[in-house]
């Protein structure tokens, strides 16, 4: 069993990064080709955040043990939560704001430091 999980999680990983490499890709390989003086062209790389899906999957995957599996998720976070909805939505308001106006090209990791912190 813990070997199972270990390696499941080192899958769920392995494929999170080749998928936001994938994502990172594509969006930088957009932003050049279409990028002219005036547009300004950000994207935001949410890491897992808890919203109604994180929960009805927990219920319909680990039945009663909601409460536990919601705590093992938030533990595989550095910052040791889930993001929330509210807080993805602050940085996107952010880059549309004036405020940020000179920023372009880039991408944002709003992920609680999943993907950058090493444990």
């Amino acid at each position: 069993m813990l070997t199972s999980t270990v390696l499941n999680y080192y899958m769920v990983v392995q494929t999170f990064s080749f998928g936001r490499v994938g994502v990172q890709s594509r969006w930088e390989n957009s932003h050049n080709y279409r990028s002219r003086p005036g547009n300004r062209c950000k994207a935001i790389a949410p890491g897992r955040v808890h919203t109604p899906f994180v929960d009805d999957y927990l219920a319909t995957h680990y039945p009663g043990r909601e409460s536990e599996m919601y705590e093992r998720l938030s533990k595989t976070q550095p910052i040791g939560r889930m993001g929330t909805p509210d807080e993805i939505a602050g940085l996107a308001l952010y880059l549309c704001s004036d405020e940020a106006a000179f920023i372009t090209g880039a991408i944002f990791p709003i992920d609680g430091g999943f993907v950058t912190v090493k444990p």
